[in-house]
């Protein structure tokens, strides 16, 4: 039994040893200072992670603001991620919340022991095998509000999060919005330009045949053929600026350059309507609907939890811990049972002046925060 254990360690080593990435890291760097790194393994994750999301109404008509906000809603990338970002926050608020019960663990050891007992003439062997289920509770019983300044820190950080999550989808809306204007814009100059090339070509067509008749000059010409290839070039790069503007709204709607889009004609008759005209009525609103305001305020609310809690660590803790469990014995043998109840009072005395920088660090960011909240209402 000893020598098939010792081929197994023997073959563990033999193993690791010819993973050479285990023990030689420079493997993992390239090979040279004039050259990339590359990693085999790397695949693109593009096709799996990146697929647009269409409306269920989406098809090849042209497609309105309203269903171009829709399309970028479900797709910009920037939403998903201060949204998976307000989800993580809500499980470290969870996890906060843990620290409010007690913790709770079930073990089970067995011991299975061999020992000789050598006397003057004689020895004797012995076997003892042992079973011990155990229970243990501990909780923590007062910590001057640790537990209490640690959930609260937590929980203003999930509403700057889910704040932060709602401006980004103003903020996508309005992007969106800008893209959609400028695309629209755009047009109407590239079909500007081409009737200023149908222009220019008349005019071109114009001075040759003055020129043939003998009513005009050769300047003439020059110049409207000068003023043609003008033209030409200008409405050749409004093309490219038309291109581009398309490539941003793509981009912003989160969706592929490759998928075509078609955009319905900006109204010819746009009636604009103020709908306020109290600027203190807008800053009201303003207000009331401005969620980076809002996230704001739960970052001031955040680290004012944090200077408590930083305060706090100076604060004696008790802690109480309750451990049960029984002895199994070998031949159906074992006790009654046995518990510990431990009362622990802990009580910082000093570390170094850490705590005393914690509660500096922890103000000076509060004082931040608010100078931020003020700069964002402001």
């Amino acid at each position: 039994m000893k020598i098939k254990n010792y081929f197994y360690l023997v073959l563990s080593f033999i193993i690791v040893g010819c993973n050479s990435s285990l023990l030689n890291n420079t493997a993992l760097t390239s090979k040279s200072p004039s050259s990339i790194y590359t990693d085999n393994k790397s695949v693109t994750i593009c096709s799996k992670y990146c697929r647009s999301i269409m409306p269920k109404s989406f098809d090849k008509k042209d497609l309105s603001l309203a269903e171009l906000i829709d399309i970028g809603l479900l797709n910009n990338p920037n939403t998903k991620a201060t949204w998976a970002e307000a989800k993580s926050k809500a499980a470290s608020y969870g996890q906060s919340l843990s620290k409010f019960f007690p913790e709770i663990d079930v073990a089970v050891k067995a011991n299975d022991q061999r020992y000789s007992n050598v006397l003057p003439g004689a020895s004797q062997t012995f076997n003892l095998t042992t079973y011990t289920p155990e229970v243990n509770i501990t909780y923590t019983v007062f910590d001057f509000g640790a537990i209490r300044n640690s959930s609260r820190a937590a929980r203003a950080s999930l509403f700057f999060a889910d704040f932060t999550h709602n401006r980004e989808l103003q903020t996508v809306v309005k992007t969106i919005m800008e893209d959609y204007y400028d695309v629209e814009y755009q047009i109407e100059r590239k079909i500007a330009f081409e009737e200023d090339l149908k222009n220019a070509s008349t005019t071109l067509d114009a001075a040759l045949l003055k020129l043939q008749t003998g009513a005009g000059s050769l300047e003439d010409v020059t110049v409207a053929k000068t003023k043609y290839l003008q033209t030409k070039l200008s409405s050749i790069d409004q093309m490219s600026i038309l291109e581009t503007s398309f490539a941003t709204l793509k981009k912003d709607l989160g969706i592929s350059a490759n998928i075509d889009l078609s955009l319905q004609n900006f109204p010819k008759n746009v009636v604009a309507q103020n709908i306020l005209e109290d600027i203190d009525q807008l800053l009201v609103i303003a207000k009331k609907n401005r969620f980076d305001l809002f996230a704001a305020e739960a970052n001031v609310d955040q680290f004012k939890a944090d200077v408590k809690l930083a305060k706090s660590e100076f604060m004696p803790t008790i802690t109480s811990s309750f451990d049960l469990g029984k002895n199994y014995y070998q031949k159906h043998r074992d006790e009654d049972y046995h518990y510990t109840f431990i009362v622990k009072f802990n009580f910082p005395l000093f570390k170094g002046f850490y705590d005393m920088n914690q509660i500096k660090k922890a103000k000076s960011n509060l004082c931040k925060a608010r100078a931020n909240l003020e700069k964002k209402e402001l």
